[in-house]
């Protein structure tokens, strides 16, 4: 008798302590669970990434690839891909995807222990219109844009040194003065190095291939903090579901998209 009353005190007991706990440190509500997107499988076994669906799209933590795909992702991926950016055009009028490797996503970066992240477009002069290369509405423009020092960027660029891939913050930085686009359907395009911003372009701005959003520079490169004319390009980055397109990708595929949906 006397073991089973101390059994109830004991389950009483422990049963307060719980619902204390409760009272002090309560489950979070659904309401205060942020929405995920959906989340997105990839060829090859690569892992699927969500993103929190309340947060501003050019806010959000892109996935960077680590290099080119060593192996081919299959035809009716690459098909698929190519049908699903074929609203893209070149943002440079004239301009036609580069064979070289250098200029081509996935090519190594050493100088900042990283890999590239998109397509470099040279030819044209500084203050070339850069077109939007599709239908979206702005997300990001650098209006605001301050060309950093020398010293400034040799700081991040020792930063950068230090660590195994180069840190968000500082590939931003590197990239210059920029413009971002979210076309929908889960495609992104960015627009780096650029000399300046055209008028009007803020972000919630709607666009479309025939919209000027910007002009070719070098801003954030070293010939664009030595003020130089040398060194002006554009560099394009093209995501598709919080990834960069070619991340499942050999270099031969990186060209075949790149053409099929660049070349008019």
């Amino acid at each position: 008798m006397l073991l089973n009353n101390l059994r109830s005190i004991f389950v009483v007991t422990l049963i307060t302590l719980l619902v204390m706990v409760f009272e002090l440190f309560p489950l979070p509500s659904t309401d205060d669970i942020p929405a995920m997107a959906p989340v997105i499988d990839r060829p090859g076994g690569s892992a699927p990434v969500s993103l929190p669906a309340d947060i501003p799209v050019h806010q959000r933590n892109i996935a960077r690839a680590e290099g080119l795909a060593k192996t081919a992702a299959p035809d009716e991926y690459v098909d698929a891909l190519i049908e699903r950016l074929s609203f893209l055009s070149m943002p440079v009028r004239g301009a036609q995807v580069p064979d070289f490797a250098g200029q081509l996503p996935g090519s190594p970066r050493s100088y900042r222990n990283g890999v590239h992240e998109g397509v470099d477009i040279y030819g044209p002069p500084k203050g070339t219109p850069i077109y939007a290369a599709g239908s979206g509405v702005i997300i990001r423009a650098d209006i605001d844009y301050e060309e950093f020092t020398y010293e400034e960027r040799m700081a991040i660029l020792k930063e950068a040194a230090s660590a195994s891939d180069t840190p968000d913050d500082v590939l931003d930085r590197l990239n210059g003065r920029q413009v971002w686009i979210h076309h929908g359907d889960g495609v992104i395009t960015r627009y780096s190095h650029l000399d300046g911003i055209a008028p009007g372009v803020v972000p919630g701005k709607a666009v479309d291939a025939d919209t000027i959003i910007g002009y070719m520079g070098n801003s954030g490169t070293s010939d664009g903090v030595a003020n130089s004319q040398d060194g002006v390009h554009l560099h394009f980055e093209i995501i598709v579901d919080g990834y960069s397109f070619w991340k499942d990708l050999t270099l031969g595929q990186v060209k075949q998209v790149l053409k099929a949906v660049l070349t008019p």
